[in-house]
């Protein structure tokens, strides 16, 4: 089977996508029959170095008929999706590769939409009862509140963003401003949602079941962008020590969303642990695959490599 790998892409999460394919491309050896493509230029390319250097292109329809004419001048069969965030999460790439009926890895259009709108899943989180913090959303077309809508400490984040990307943690009213003008730099509408203290979990999910959860803990208190892919600045505990009542539970939630939002491949949920009380923040439909990536951990402790995992994704 012809294979092709989407990575780069237009969002702020552009590195970190190549970052993931170089780690898999990596792990896989270089004789491994793959077509490298930017789809942020509609590039095929072999040198990461060379490519992370690059800007994106303007998004246009020439730019969309160049990724489309290397998929079929190569004969490609089945489409790697290793884009984060924007276009290549939120349902777009594979709308455009379901017109084409070009099979991909990863959650359809239908599904990645819904999980990349954070507003989204925090109403399906709640209609079928699964745990998450009080929240609302703020849009830049509607009057601004001077004040915190909801009670301190607050986490205020983009809707439509990952890696963490605009995100604060709000504690008194004067960051309140700096945190709104921080999370719009990055999207036309936040999500403020009540911090909920305790540990911060993440919990993998596939068609075959949850994996073992991994405990973060950041050195600097907040799991951040920097303490994400900064090597040194957080700590990871794979299998998180859970009692097994408490986990049975959140496994059973994580499979509930699993199945009633559509996902499909490897999705990671992100979780927040206060006591024996957790509460569900959002779905990763497109999870990291770099070294230090969550994803790769948990299949880890579940007794998969990280080459299993990658031909489990391709073949999935």
């Amino acid at each position: 089977m012809k294979l092709a790998m989407l990575c780069g892409g237009h969002s702020s999460e552009r590195p970190i996508s190549f970052k993931s394919a170089h780690s898999i491309v990596e792990a896989l050896g270089k004789d491994f029959p793959l077509l490298l493509i930017d789809s942020g230029r509609s590039e095929v390319f072999t040198d990461f170095e060379a490519q992370m250097q690059k800007e994106p292109l303007p998004p246009s329809p020439s730019l969309v008929k160049g990724l489309l004419s290397h998929l079929e001048n190569n004969g490609i069969e089945k489409v790697c999706i290793m884009l984060h965030g924007g276009e290549g999460e939120d349902g777009h790439i594979q709308a455009l590769l379901d017109l084409c009926r070009l099979p991909y890895t990863g959650s359809g259009m239908g599904a990645s939409f819904l999980g990349m709108d954070k507003g989204l899943s925090k109403m399906v989180m709640e209609y079928y009862e699964v745990p998450t913090p009080p929240w609302t959303i703020l849009t830049k077309s509607k009057p601004l509140p001077s004040s915190p809508p909801l009670p301190l400490p607050l986490i205020v984040k983009p809707v439509h963003e990952g890696s963490t990307v605009g995100l604060t943690k709000t504690e008194t009213g004067e960051q309140w401003e700096k945190a709104l003008h921080e999370a719009f730099k990055a999207d036309d509408s936040i999500l403020i949602e009540r911090f909920i203290p305790g540990r911060e979990l993440t919990l993998t999910v596939d068609e075959t079941g949850a994996w073992p959860p991994v405990e973060i803990r950041p050195k600097k208190g907040l799991y951040d962008y920097e303490s994400k892919y900064s090597k040194g600045m957080s700590q990871y505990i794979c299998p998180a020590e859970i009692v097994p009542p408490l986990l049975e539970r959140m496994n059973r939630d994580a499979l509930l969303l699993y199945e009633k939002m559509g996902l499909k491949g490897v999705v990671r949920f992100d979780i927040r642990l206060d006591d024996e009380k957790y509460f569900f923040l959002e779905v990763n439909t497109l999870p990291g695959m770099t070294s230090l990536s969550l994803v790769p951990m948990s299949f880890k402790a579940g007794g998969l490599s990280y080459l299993e995992l990658i031909e489990r994704i391709f073949h999935g």
